[in-house]
């Protein structure tokens, strides 16, 4: 049986392994890794090194995806002619696939959907999830994807679409979602839920196929401070809050010797260093691979605004963690936590009262 995996980012990466490695042992599976992050490329060559995957794409689909390349009317013809041929502009697959898993409802994926069905009008289409908004705004994006190639007026588009170009949309062909909490749902996309088990932190073979694809070793080990404060995207998405003032206040009451600031890789600027604290050198590594090698949490404290990395340990790996939310604390709300997100992150915080507590001032944090 032979299976294809489309990878955006390294939170995904991390999931298709595991799906490879728990559930589709004796299967030959594809992977393409494509450069919606830094340092993608140098992925690939690792994926075909650590024998789970049997052969590593590359694919510059950014472009793509953001609805930065234009196609003239001829072109986009052709490509709904030879969807095949089309797709291999981004990556050389030439394999028939049984099945297709994807983790993001865009442009690319919906291209790769259409042109490997038409090799295999019985392949099966998979979703796994991305992270949290798989479970609460992916349900606009799936929707979206019923209308991708229009609804064809008149007799002549229909029979086009039908009978000649015979374009398939991923919406209403998925076979199931594969999920870690299926019960954190809050939407129905009219197919299966697969439950998959945690990812296992104490499977030693499986940590090492990791720790071989995203070049980790133990001088990444830096996070050896009690308290670890998650810097979020929000300024390099163009939001300044007082995440600064937090952390001095509450180095005030622990320590400036006993928090570290782990570092969001897309912010342009390291402004904790500047003021003396330690941050991590690294910020390439995935903070999921970094956790699965903590060997021992029960001595952290994760501290965040509203980030679901304080969330990872137990929905995404199954382990106990100590975590403080200052949303309550801070002076704006970024655009990013709101429609919605906070409210659905907020929901899961309040679950796990026994893990997580919700700040209403920073005197809390202990």
């Amino acid at each position: 049986m032979s299976k294809l995996m489309l990878c955006n980012t390294s939170y995904q990466i991390v999931v298709a392994m595991w799906i490879k490695y728990r559930y589709l042992p004796e299967d030959e599976v594809d992977i393409i890794i494509t450069d919606h992050f830094k340092g993608s490329k140098e992925l690939v060559n690792r994926a075909n090194s650590c024998e789970l995957f049997r052969q590593a794409y590359y694919a510059q689909t950014l472009d793509l995806c953001r609805n930065n390349i234009s196609y003239s009317r001829g072109q986009e013809i052709l490509h709904l002619a030879f969807p095949k041929k089309y797709i291999q502009e981004f990556a050389p697959i030439k394999e028939k696939y049984d099945a297709l898993y994807i983790a993001n409802f865009d442009t690319f994926s919906q291209a790769l959907y259409n042109a490997l069905v038409h090799t295999n009008s019985r392949m099966r289409l998979y979703v796994f999830e991305e992270g949290l908004s798989t479970y609460s705004s992916f349900e606009k994006y799936y929707n979206d994807n019923s209308e991708y190639y229009g609804h064809p007026k008149g007799v002549l588009k229909s029979v086009l679409h039908t009978l000649v170009y015979r374009t398939k949309t991923i919406y209403g062909n998925v076979r199931s979602f594969c999920m870690f909490n299926p019960d954190l749902m809050k939407w129905k996309p009219q197919c299966d839920i697969f439950p998959m088990d945690k990812i296992s932190c104490e499977n030693y073979e499986f940590k090492s196929k990791v720790n071989l694809l995203f070049g980790y070793s133990t001088k990444f080990n830096e996070y050896d401070t009690k308290y670890i404060f998650f810097e979020e995207s929000f300024l390099a998405e163009g939001t300044e809050i007082n995440d600064i003032d937090l952390v001095n206040n509450i180095a005030s009451r622990v320590g400036k010797e006993n928090i570290m600031i782990k570092i969001h890789p897309r912010n342009p600027i390291n402004r904790f260093e500047k003021l003396g604290y330690k941050t991590n050198k690294c910020t390439y590594i995935p903070w999921e691979v970094i956790l699965m090698n903590m060997e021992d949490l029960s001595d952290k404290v994760f501290i965040t605004v509203a980030s679901a990395c304080i969330l990872n340990p137990f929905l995404t790996f199954n382990r106990e963690v100590r975590a403080y939310s200052l949303y309550y604390c801070i002076n704006q709300i970024p655009p990013i936590l709101q429609n919605g997100l906070w409210e659905f992150v907020e929901e899961i915080y309040k679950q796990h009262r026994d893990k997580i507590k919700i700040c209403r001032s920073i005197e809390e944090v202990n």
